[in-house]
């Protein structure tokens, strides 16, 4: 299922959408609509958190290869979501500058945003910390202590 997912992201020799992204800042996104054109959107948020999430709790373990090969699409999956991340310079073209930086935006080239967007952007880099952080996502026991 997760190399399914991958052969959708954008930009990368194994993508069965587009090896050579149209535009560069959609390098990493997923395809996640039957469009006619080659598109990524904060859709991509959900794919890229399913990969997160399977490269840190994989269901069996995995070959140093396919490890390398699912961190790799996970970093052109987040370097996607960084495209779509509101920056300083942009925050001054939304409607409310302090609360809208940071936040992400439905596409590259829009300010619209969402609180769902947002959330799933948070989500992933919650996924991603606890992943640098080596935790397995195992609770720890009500007593506080490891499992």
């Amino acid at each position: 299922v997760i190399n399914a997912l991958i052969a959708n992201q954008i930009g990368h020799a194994d993508s069965m959408v587009s090896d050579v992204s149209p535009v560069e800042d959609l390098t990493g996104g997923f395809v996640t609509a039957g469009a006619s054109r080659t598109t990524a959107t904060a859709s991509s948020l959900r794919p890229a958190l399913a990969l997160s999430v399977a490269i840190r709790t994989p269901s069996e373990p995995l070959t140093p290869e396919v490890e390398q090969a699912w961190r790799t699409a996970n970093q052109r999956g987040v370097r996607f979501i960084r495209q779509l991340q509101i920056t300083p310079e942009q925050a001054p073209r939304t409607a409310v500058p302090k609360r809208a930086l940071g936040a992400i935006k439905r596409a590259p080239w829009s300010n619209v945003t969402t609180l769902g967007d947002s959330a799933l952007g948070l989500l992933l880099a919650t996924e991603l910390i606890m992943d640098l952080d080596g935790s397995s996502g195992k609770s720890a026991k009500i007593d506080g202590t490891p499992p």
